[in-house]
């Protein structure tokens, strides 16, 4: 049996979750109006009060994102308004024990996309930088990846993409993450016209360092898509990401380790970590900044 954090009369779904102040705030998508709800969990299992952090409605909240800075829960929304039309990335601070910290964050509002896919954030010396996908409304078909800073104050910089789009170019970059940890950023992300897992770094502030996207690992899958993973285990990042074959019941998970010079690893080359004669898929990584990282996925097993 599970501990039940919502309930309702809709389906309450897309939860995600951090860890931070000796507690767990968790959040998730209601429903019925498409709002971002969101409630802290005690180490002991104990709930606190639910706190609706976007209220749906005229503005339907899809995809969602966590981390915490140090002081403050960040949650960040990609979401749907109705009235004007549009997409837009929102963020919410939230304090351990559950209150809501400052008004809601307009981190891009409204973005140049059609629609708003995976988003991720992960924190920095009390800042976050949020990365999300979507379709680009510049040139009908591209997938691009986009990125923000939002200070500890709650200002945001450095809007922009996160491999310098060319709308007359061919871009299918999608399924991003984001790790911190020394002193800066790694994004990666699929880039599915190059069949190719790459990377790229911010500092601190959420600027470029020097250099274009690199390669991270080259993929196969047959839709063209590979999702990605990152974390940050104290010295270095770990990246897992889907590598298939001929056919879509044979992807495996492989795994790189990227230096903070943008380098791969000598000892951490790319390859299959996790392999069977079932499909691995959906890579999430999370490590705890001491050599320590948890890698979950899933794997249907038929007759389980």
């Amino acid at each position: 049996s599970g501990l039940a954090i919502a309930t309702g009369t809709s389906a309450q779904t897309s939860p995600v979750a951090a860890f931070g102040g000796n507690t767990f705030y968790v959040a998730w998508r209601d429903g019925v109006a498409g709002a971002a709800v969101g409630r802290p969990l005690s180490l002991g299992g104990g709930l606190g009060n639910p706190a609706v952090l976007r209220p749906g409605g005229a503005s339907s909240v899809g995809t969602l994102a966590i981390d915490f800075d140090g002081s403050n829960f960040f949650v960040a929304s990609g979401e749907n308004t109705s009235a004007p039309w549009g997409w837009h990335v929102h963020g919410q601070r939230v304090s351990p024990g559950g209150a809501l910290v400052g008004g809601v964050i307009d981190v891009a509002s409204p973005e140049p996309l059609y629609g708003i896919g995976r988003i991720r954030t992960d924190a920095l010396a009390g800042a976050h930088l949020v990365v999300w996908s979507g379709t680009s409304n510049l040139d009908d078909g591209d997938n691009v990846v986009r990125k923000a800073l939002v200070s500890a104050t709650g200002a945001v910089s450095q809007l922009d993409y996160v491999r310098p789009y060319d709308a007359a170019g061919d871009f299918y970059d999608v399924e991003p993450d984001v790790a911190a940890g020394g002193g800066q950023y790694l994004v990666v992300y699929s880039d599915g016209t190059n069949q190719r897992v790459a990377g790229r770094r911010f500092n601190s502030l959420g600027a470029p360092i020097a250099g274009a996207s690199f390669t991270v690992a080259s993929f196969v899958t047959t839709s063209g898509a590979s999702t990605t993973a990152a974390a940050w285990d104290g010295w270095q990042y770990a990246v897992a990401y889907e590598q298939g074959a001929a056919t879509s019941a044979d992807i495996n998970l492989g795994a790189a380790w990227v230096t903070t010079a943008g380098t791969i690893h000598p000892l951490g080359a790319p390859s299959i970590v996790i392999g069977s004669a079932r499909p691995e898929r959906g890579p999430v990584l999370v490590g705890d900044g001491t050599g320590r990282l948890l890698l979950s996925y899933w794997r249907y097993e038929p007759g389980v």
